[in-house]
């Protein structure tokens, strides 16, 4: 019961500041709230609702930046597998790369973080440039164009990660790296 109230509450309010007011205290004080906000939702599901993915990141980031931080390193060490990269769905895929590019985009100071978010991103872009796949090739040079971007946001433009996108057909530069890139 408590999935189905979070992933309606977190998938259907527009008005994030409501959420730490219904959740707030609730999440901290119940083991079942925090596996559901922290575990079950993020990693054990996935939803093309980007709604639910926008509210549960911000709700960690306001509530518990730190344990947001820990989970990010964990979304990113699976993002980065052979496993993940080749046996999940794409969409689970799609879903576990907005996470990560919204959490990275609420880290308060992201070069704190630079060098176990660089290792990973750099262990999974060989993944997934390697795939046959182009939505799989095009998801990893996306990400780690803008998680790197983040990271390094005082460089100067031509000192910035940036891939050529111009071999992709032009439904997965709408379908995939326009939609994360808006993230």
């Amino acid at each position: 019961a408590i999935e189905i109230i979070a992933s309606h509450a977190f998938g259907n309010e527009k008005r994030k500041q409501n959420l730490l007011r219904m959740f707030g205290e609730i999440w901290k004080e119940s083991s079942e709230w925090t596996f559901v906000l922290t575990k079950k939702i993020p990693l054990l599901n996935y939803s093309s609702n980007d709604t639910l993915i926008e509210n549960l990141v911000f709700f960690l980031a306001m509530e518990d930046i730190k344990l947001m931080q820990e989970m990010l390193i964990e979304m990113l060490t699976i993002w980065s597998t052979k496993v993940h990269v080749f046996d999940t769905s794409f969409e689970q895929h799609f879903y576990l790369t907005k996470l990560i590019v919204l959490m990275v985009s609420y880290l308060p100071n992201p070069k704190d973080h630079a060098n176990s978010i660089r290792q990973h991103l750099y262990n999974g872009i060989q993944l997934h440039i390697g795939s046959t796949d182009d939505k799989l090739r095009a998801l990893g040079m996306i990400t780690s164009e803008i998680v790197i971007g983040i990271i390094d946001h005082d460089l100067k433009d031509e000192d910035k990660l940036k891939f050529e996108y111009k071999a992709f057909p032009e439904k997965i530069m709408a379908e995939i790296v326009n939609v994360i890139k808006k993230f």
